[in-house]
């Protein structure tokens, strides 16, 4: 009773990409842990009454799949035979013991956005919800029976009461039990449908976001932002070494989760007690990179000071072109400045660090000081064939990264 259609959705005012936020009550379990989640381009689905409905997109246009593009999206933005309103992308369905469940949104995990948010949460909460058995056979249509049979009980209780009474009872069923049990059912999935925990060991680079100044395609807005300011091919490139990118809200999440912690051009700078804790997290075996220029340099000092380490301008009459192990001369952005403190692992012909590193207790800290190098501007999106120029970038984040996590000595 599941059926794909052959079209795509769009945002209905202006055709963009839609964004889907899960419903505040009553979630089905699939989605009940995805933030604000960007679809790349769906189609609409037709199901059976029977079905359960996984994620409805509102606000949404459809238009007929166009196959003489090369693409199949439609061409044109608009049609008179276009369809609008909520659309269903993704249901389930519950047949004898089994699961079916469908998606129609396959781009999403692609590999350029597997591990954007949401993403992963996604994946994960609709294998899980899949690895079950369905302990009766059509099992709602007993919750249905036993709905029926308790209001047929509360009718006949009713009869004997005054009308006052009655009504006094169905508005404190109304206000109090009807809340108690949605909130009741809701914890009781969260409980049961939580996310899968980690089976394997695997290094995770954790990208924060509360200090960190970056944008990414989780949004529309960071979907048509300009690539300057966009970190998306750095982030993905870790996959090409088997580490997991994530990329979390705040600095405690991410301090939580990491291998490998990531403050990429902080637009601000942590409090003390967030400092002390980014010093335990160091000192117990994480690794620290901080990424910022000569014009976010006061911010991301704030994490670097306590480490010895500061970024600063580059001399004036300084060759702004790094040295690297094949000669290769690559320069340097605009913003790129130096790293004072620390061990020098990058350096510029004329001998100023530009990344620097330092151990502390188990784990240790890199500061990098031209983190316009690692911006999409200048790595390339994720689909483009790199040039020579973004190769030798990409060489140089591999060595680096790889460095952090698994502290062996780098081949710059």
């Amino acid at each position: 009773g599941l059926r794909f259609n052959h079209d795509a959705t769009y945002e209905l005012t202006k055709g963009e990409l839609s964004m889907y936020e899960p419903p505040a009550m009553l979630p089905h379990p699939i989605v009940q842990h995805l933030p604000l989640f960007l679809v790349a381009t769906s189609s609409s689905m037709d199901v059976a009454v029977n079905s359960e409905a996984v994620i409805t997109g509102y606000g949404l246009k459809a238009m007929a799949a166009d196959y003489s593009q090369d693409n199949f999206f439609p061409a044109v933005p608009n049609a008179p035979d276009m369809e609008f309103g909520p659309m269903l992308q993704g249901a389930a369905s519950r047949y004898g013991r089994g699961r079916v469940a469908a998606f129609a949104d396959s781009t999403v995990f692609s590999n350029f956005w597997m591990f954007m948010p949401g993403k992963p949460e996604l994946a994960l909460s609709y294998m899980d919800w899949l690895n079950r058995e369905n302990a009766v056979p059509n099992s709602r249509w007993v919750v249905i029976g036993l709905a029926l049979l308790l209001s047929m009980l509360a009718w006949r209780i009713g009869r004997r009461l005054s009308f006052d009474r009655w009504v006094t009872i169905i508005l404190l069923a109304g206000l109090v039990a009807v809340p108690v049990a949605i909130r009741g059912y809701g914890l009781m999935n969260r409980v049961a449908y939580a996310l899968p925990s980690v089976r394997s060991e695997f290094v995770s680079v954790c990208f924060e976001r509360e200090y960190s100044e970056f944008t990414l395609p989780d949004s529309i807005e960071g979907f048509m932002a300009p690539a300057t300011g966009s970190l998306q091919t750095f982030i993905v490139w870790n996959q090409r070494l088997a580490y997991v990118p994530s990329i979390r809200d705040t600095l405690d999440e991410a301090l939580r989760g990491a291998d490998v912690l990531v403050v990429a051009n902080p637009a601000s700078a942590p409090d003390s007690r967030e400092i002390e804790l980014v010093g335990q997290f160091v000192a117990e075996g994480g690794r620290l990179l901080v990424m910022g220029d000569s014009e976010t340099a006061d911010s991301a000092n704030a994490f670097l000071d306590s480490f010895g380490m500061s970024i600063e301008p580059l001399a004036s009459g300084g060759v702004r072109v790094y040295r690297l192990s094949d000669a290769q001369e690559l320069a340097l952005t605009p913003s790129g400045a130096t790293v004072v403190g620390g061990e020098e692992l990058i350096t510029t012909v004329s001998g100023e660090p530009v990344c620097s590193y330092v151990r502390s207790g188990d784990g240790g800290v890199a500061a990098f000081a031209d983190s316009g190098l690692f911006m999409d501007s200048s790595l390339g999106n994720v689909s483009r064939v790199p040039d020579d120029r973004q190769m030798t970038v990409s060489r140089i984040e591999f060595d680096l990264m790889r460095f952090l996590a698994d502290d062996t000595t780098p081949g710059f």
